[in-house]
């Protein structure tokens, strides 16, 4: 039985390909052997194992760094048909809105100007 706390693994770099994986194993009591670890090797994050009674496993790459996790992509949000005219009615409705405070100020500057400039002021 070889002692995995002195094992040496050399794989690899991470990546995104889930049926590609490159690697060795060795153990400091024997350096001379080394042992090939393959794609038949590897467990995707999420698997499970099914009639064994045990198993030595190593955790390789965790995190982002999981082929699964590099190998997904987020999803485009989805919306409905009435969510999009919603959005759209809103967005046009402000943006009459904006048009119309534009023109009331302009409006009312210039009739500011036009009755208190002149004399014409209460």
């Amino acid at each position: 039985m070889n002692n995995f706390n002195t094992a040496i693994i050399e794989c690899e770099k991470e990546n995104e390909f889930l049926y590609k994986f490159e690697g060795n194993i060795k153990f400091a009591e024997d350096e001379e052997e080394v042992h090939g670890l393959e794609i038949d090797h590897v467990c995707m994050r999420g698997s499970s194992l099914r009639n064994t009674e045990w198993i030595y496993g190593l955790a390789i790459f965790t995190g982002h760094q999981t082929k699964v996790m590099m190998n997904s992509s987020a999803s485009r949000p989805k919306f409905s048909k009435i969510e999009r005219a919603t959005n759209r009615y809103i967005i046009f409705g402000i943006l009459i809105q904006t048009i119309l405070c534009l023109i009331a100020a302009i409006f009312g500057t210039w009739w500011n100007q036009f009755w208190y400039s002149d004399g014409y002021g209460f």
